[in-house]
């Protein structure tokens, strides 16, 4: 990893100041992201893509089943949302799943926004929803010497095993299965090296809420809302292209699922989105001298960034927002005023 260098350094500052150090800093905060728009999709025409989509037909899908039956006809694309469906028909239970057409997804940002059941459940006036299970993950598979030997990110798991879960988001990261239990049956879940959860104030299902995951060679870092939520740095961070899944299941394998809930509920996705770094200038250093510098700095990962001469001083606007990215390291020099309500981010990035 990378490394801060504060040399010569006053920052200037009311208490107002928000500088964060390794931080972890959304895209529309963050220009050093940029959006992939052939590899996002906002769910705005009458039928799902299918140069960026595949849906899961019937069996154990792609891999995984835990009691779901898997229905395409519950793959929804209506007024601007993907609506992934569970629904009961002649006392039979399906669902609907996609996944991405191809696993060439690399390290970025991965995010939706998203209902995540709807319109939700109560039970006896209790929000309650119990063996239902939206979830939105990445996962890779080597399937010409196997069944299911993956790792994968779980970005968001609403698995609700008691009524108050519906609070609960939880996600996390799973490393290699190991090869004498790659079988379909063993639900592919690898081997689970982070989780985290977080509970929000209100049911989940009552509100759209954002969904997240930044992922980059070195780090997993999961977020609600913007906020991040949870931090994985370990062997465990997937190295392979990952296919993308958007999935409506309910789980009798682990929990009894509840069949009385009101039918038909909807994971109701409102778009997802993928950003990557951008890395055309990962070679280079940058040396931001004054302030005509600062306001003209084109965004991107550098090798090292040098901000300040060590004789001058170099000052962020009210309201800025601020973040640099250099995979060695970032050199502050003389004096950097940060006024109320700025915030500046410098964060250590390997390259990808």
């Amino acid at each position: 990893m990378g490394r801060i260098s504060l040399l010569i350094l006053s920052i200037l500052a009311s208490s107002g100041l928000w500088m964060k150090l390794n931080a972890q800093v959304p895209p529309h905060l963050d220009p050093n992201w940029e959006l992939v728009s052939s590899k996002s999709d906002e769910f705005n025409s009458s039928g799902l893509n299918p140069a960026l989509w595949d849906k899961a037909y019937s069996g154990c899908g792609w891999g995984w089943g835990f009691g779901s039956n898997l229905d395409s006809s519950n793959v929804i694309m209506e007024n601007g949302y993907l609506k992934l469906r569970l629904n009961k028909s002649d006392s039979i239970i399906s669902v609907g799943q996609i996944r991405s057409k191809n696993s060439d997804y690399n390290y970025g940002y991965f995010e939706i926004s998203a209902k995540i059941l709807d319109p939700g459940n109560y039970k006896n006036g209790i929000p309650c929803a119990t063996g239902v299970w939206p979830s939105f993950w990445t996962y890779w598979v080597d399937y010409a010497r196997y069944k299911c030997y993956h790792d994968e990110i779980d970005i968001v798991e609403t698995l609700y095993d008691k009524c108050e879960d519906v609070h609960i988001m939880s996600g996390g990261v799973h490393d290699k299965i190991p090869e004498s239990l790659d079988t379909c049956a063993s639900g592919c879940q690898g081997v689970k090296v982070f989780s985290v959860e977080h509970k929000h104030s209100n049911p989940l299902f009552e509100a759209e809420h954002k969904y997240a995951a930044e992922w980059l060679r070195d780090r997993v870092i999961l977020y609600f809302d913007d906020q991040p939520v949870g931090a994985y740095f370990g062997d465990g961070v997937p190295k392979h292209l990952q296919y993308v899944v958007l999935s409506m299941q309910v789980n009798n394998k682990w929990i009894d699922f509840d069949e009385t809930i009101k039918m038909p509920q909807d994971m109701k996705v409102d778009y997802f989105r993928y950003y990557k770094l951008i890395d055309r200038y990962c070679e280079k250093d940058a040396h931001i001298k004054n302030n005509s510098q600062l306001n003209r700095f084109k965004f991107g990962t550098r090798r090292n960034i040098a901000i300040g001469t060590g004789t001058g001083s170099i000052s962020l606007s009210a309201g800025d927002v601020k973040t640099f990215r250099a995979s060695n390291e970032i050199t502050v020099n003389g004096d950097f005023s940060v006024p109320l309500g700025a915030e500046l981010n410098l964060i250590p990035t390997r390259s990808q």
